[in-house]
């Protein structure tokens, strides 16, 4: 059961096998202008003769690709479809559906592990675990949507793991010492004021607007985010709705914005105010970090580094997280340990607590 592209008639063919009433192997043969037709009559199809278990792997994942393209963000489901076409789908394609189970997903898992993608480098655990976690959800789905008995890839465990890793972040001076090296150029030095004093994510300073700043209440509205989806440039909505947000920001970010703003000669009202590409940044992070000394971190560090400054000067958690748009105050309990001061300072302040209600008593 395949869907396949016929480079000479320009059109989708489907082929579908099953057995009739009578136990007889029977073939269907159906041709379509558009494959999302082809995908939807080849679904409809099988479910109509409850055999859809028989189909081949690479089948079903046409089926749940179908599914998942407009639950997703496109830039999910980019990642997500380039995971299944280089590292699943060569392996499970053409394998009935039912018939996998868990050791063979143990042996393409093996496979995986000992794979190297260039001379001595293979792949990081925390990419093949992403590429475990793709294949559990295509069979996820199969159990939960049409009565797959198991998920082997659940049986069969996870593979790689997680890399425990602190989080980086910078001091102020670490940042101070950093913006003056990269002061040079004035969209790296705006840019990465905006990032560090607001904890925005590149994406959502690289679509920002000039309609995105009310310098009234001195604010800025995170209403979009710049993504790269098959190599090109996409503006699209925020990573989740929480990510969706208004932050306020301190005066002096307000007015250098304003001067920023003021030297793009002729932007509009929706014209990006960050004008440079996905990779501006990264590369502009590495040029600073070369040029002052201070310790390596990525451009995504300075969201970190805004989240662990507050923690610094005692906010509370769910304000963190509601200024950086985390979907849960979990998200954001992983800064509680960055500065130990701040547990310090709480240390001393029930000492004086206690040393307060001593002296109450002996009143």
């Amino acid at each position: 059961m395949a869907i396949k592209h016929n480079e000479k008639t320009k059109r989708w063919e489907v082929r579908v096998y099953y057995k009739d009433v009578y136990g007889k192997r029977k073939q269907k043969h159906k041709v379509f202008k558009k494959q999302a037709d082809a995908v939807k009559w080849q679904s409809e199809f099988l479910l109509s003769r409850d055999n859809i278990l028989d189909m081949s792997f690479e089948t079903f994942v046409q089926m749940y690709l179908e599914y998942k393209k407009s639950r997703v963000k496109a830039s999910t489901y980019e990642n997500k479809l380039n995971v299944i076409n280089t590292k699943i789908l060569p392996y499970f394609g053409e394998r009935p559906l039912q018939d996998i189970k868990s050791l063979d997903v143990i042996k393409w898992q093996n496979h995986l592990m000992g794979l190297e993608y260039r001379p001595g480098k293979k792949y990081s655990k925390d990419y093949l675990r992403t590429i475990h976690s793709v294949l559990n959800a295509i069979f996820s789905h199969a159990v939960k949507q049409y009565g797959l008995k198991v998920n082997p890839a659940k049986q069969a465990g996870a593979m790689g793991g997680q890399r425990k890793k602190d989080l980086e972040y910078w001091t102020k001076e670490e940042f101070a010492a950093f913006l003056d090296c990269v002061a040079n150029k004035p969209i790296s030095y705006y840019g990465f004021e905006v990032m560090y004093w607001t904890g925005l994510r590149k994406g959502e300073v690289l679509a920002l607007t000039p309609n995105d700043i009310d310098f009234k209440k001195n604010t800025i509205s995170v209403n979009k985010t710049m993504t790269k989806v098959n190599g090109k440039i996409s503006i699209g909505t925020p990573k989740t709705e929480k990510s969706r947000r208004v932050v306020p920001m301190p005066e002096f970010l307000a007015n250098e914005l304003k001067l920023h703003i003021r030297s793009i000669y002729g932007i509009k009202p929706n014209d990006r105010i960050f004008p440079v590409g996905i990779n501006y940044f990264n590369h502009e992070i590495e040029r600073g970090i070369k040029a002052s000394g201070v310790k390596p971190i990525d451009v995504h560090g300075l969201r970190h580094s805004h989240a662990s400054l507050l923690v610094n000067m005692g906010y509370p958690l769910i304000v963190v997280s509601e200024r950086l748009g985390h979907e849960s105050i979990k998200e954001t309990m992983r800064y509680a340990h960055m500065y130990p001061s701040t547990h310090i300072a709480l240390m001393d302040d029930l000492t004086k607590e206690r040393e307060a209600m001593l002296n109450v008593s002996k009143e």
